[in-house]
């Protein structure tokens, strides 16, 4: 009598969750685009405000500015929004924490319109197109 063993097949491989497509898309490239430069431009413009560097007058001449706008003290309040501005676009840049570096940026900016050009005429004007640019760059 032929007996057939009593195997089981083996076992099916397991079927990857999600798998990447192999190639980027154009919207993938815009993306990076848009955050290096927005992340660079930014980390650079938090440069000169914290170390003096690409023409920037350094942490003592923040320090003085922020103190003018009405920032006690205004050293604190200095180094709190260039080390924003710095970290935040460097994390843009490179794509680490983009929400928490988004944020970073955002507050600046929004801190920096409302302060700068006032509050009232903001909102007559609606001139919130760097914090609008700088949201855009915030990848879902």
């Amino acid at each position: 009598m032929n007996r057939i063993p009593n195997r089981l097949p083996p076992p099916a491989e397991p079927a990857a969750a999600h798998t990447a497509p192999a190639h980027s898309s154009a919207p993938d490239w815009g993306l990076l685009l848009i955050r290096l430069t927005l992340g660079l431009l930014t980390a650079a413009h938090g440069s000169q405000k914290l170390f003096g560097l690409f023409g920037g007058n350094g942490l003592s001449a923040t320090d003085k500015a922020f103190a003018s706008l009405g920032y006690r003290p205004g050293k604190v309040f200095a180094l709190i929004g260039s080390l924003s501005e710095f970290l935040g676009g460097l994390g843009l840049a490179a794509g680490l924490l983009t929400p928490l570096a988004a944020a970073a940026l955002i507050g600046v900016m929004i801190n920096a319109v409302a302060t700068v050009t006032g509050v009232r005429r903001v909102r007559r004007c609606g001139r919130f197109r760097p914090v609008l640019v700088l949201g855009a760059g915030r990848r879902r």
